[in-house]
């Protein structure tokens, strides 16, 4: 809500800290945000933001593998990040979506299981994630970043029990504590596919 865009660190192909921003506004190239504390985030992690920070969320990187490392950053300055604290498990490909005060986490990989996990963390403070609820399924390389100030939906990403992706859609109320509700399906199954949106529609 700030008019910014952050673009965190991952793979290209080797791991890269370097994290970039955009004016929404304008046109033109990402210029230096700063520095990640960890090296990769590739593979995908749970990203989300309040109007004042940004949080990264686990992610993989090629000499630790899957990681559990939180950090933030505060979206009107450059500099890099600072760390938050630790998911439960180190964990990639795990889907994020937020409100102004909490971000969760959904799902994702640690590398030997698929997670059906949801922890959630009040974006303002710091600290260890904590326990949300549980997905209907196990799932990773998830769709993330569809929220508004009461609901967050994750969507769709690969389910390797049922050897396939999946078109389930879950709905939480960010507010309160409780295990996910499908909410619909998908038109076809995906995985590593985006989301945004905004108070009305994702």
């Amino acid at each position: 809500g700030r008019g910014r865009g952050v673009f965190g660190s991952g793979n290209t192909p080797s791991d890269t800290r370097n994290i970039d921003v955009i004016e929404i506004a304008t046109l033109g190239n990402g210029v230096d945000f700063g520095d990640d504390n960890i090296d990769g985030r590739g593979e995908g992690n749970a990203s989300f933001a309040s109007s004042t920070r940004g949080i990264f969320a686990g992610g993989y990187s090629t000499g630790d593998g899957e990681v559990s490392n939180i950090a933030y950053l505060t979206i009107s300055s450059q500099g890099g990040v600072n760390d938050f604290g630790d998911l439960s498990s180190a964990r990639r490909s795990n889907a994020g979506a937020s409100n102004n005060i909490r971000g969760l986490s959904f799902g994702g990989y640690d590398g030997t299981n698929t997670l059906n996990a949801i922890e959630f963390v009040t974006i303002a403070t710091t600290g260890d994630s904590v326990s949300f609820g549980s997905l209907t399924e196990g799932v990773y390389n998830t769709g993330s970043g569809i929220s508004n100030a009461i609901r967050a939906i994750q969507h769709g990403g690969y389910n390797p029990v049922a050897s396939s992706n999946t078109t389930k859609i879950h709905s939480v109320t960010i507010s309160t504590l409780g295990d996910a509700t499908k909410f619909g399906d998908l038109i076809t199954k995906r995985n590593a596919h985006a989301g945004s949106s905004n108070s009305t529609r994702g």
